[in-house]
């Protein structure tokens, strides 16, 4: 399958896959039908805003788009980090508790640690 065929036909995957027509996708990304269509026809290919926008809309890499990789989401994810990372290494610990704080700041709870920052007058 050649280049543009494969991207198109991940396009529109994803497109179908969400429930959306192209018409929709469209409006959506501010953009036409025709042009939704050409990308998924392997008439032409989508810029890089808009391969990007892509990407963001269904969560998913545009090395995937492009056919470069089999998985949808790069990056690394903690499953694959199991064998070097057990619940007793420091790293886990830390990590852990950063994450723990961001939640908390997310959802705006004050931790112990913030606390014991505060001026003591």
């Amino acid at each position: 399958m050649d280049f543009k065929k494969e991207v198109g036909a991940r396009l529109k995957e994803l497109r179908e896959q969400y429930g959306y027509n192209q018409k929709e996708l469209a409006d959506l990304f501010k953009s036409s039908q025709s042009a939704i269509n050409r990308y998924e026809n392997g008439v032409c290919e989508p810029n890089l805003e808009t391969l990007v926008k892509y990407g963001m809309f269904f969560k998913v890499s545009c090395d995937w788009i492009l056919g470069r990789t089999p998985r949808r989401m790069e990056g690394v994810r903690l499953s694959d980090l199991n064998e070097e990372i057990n619940e007793n290494s420091p790293f886990y610990k830390t990590l852990e508790t950063a994450i723990f704080k961001i939640m908390d700041k997310r959802d705006g709870i004050q931790s112990e640690d913030d606390e014991d920052d505060g001026d003591n007058n």
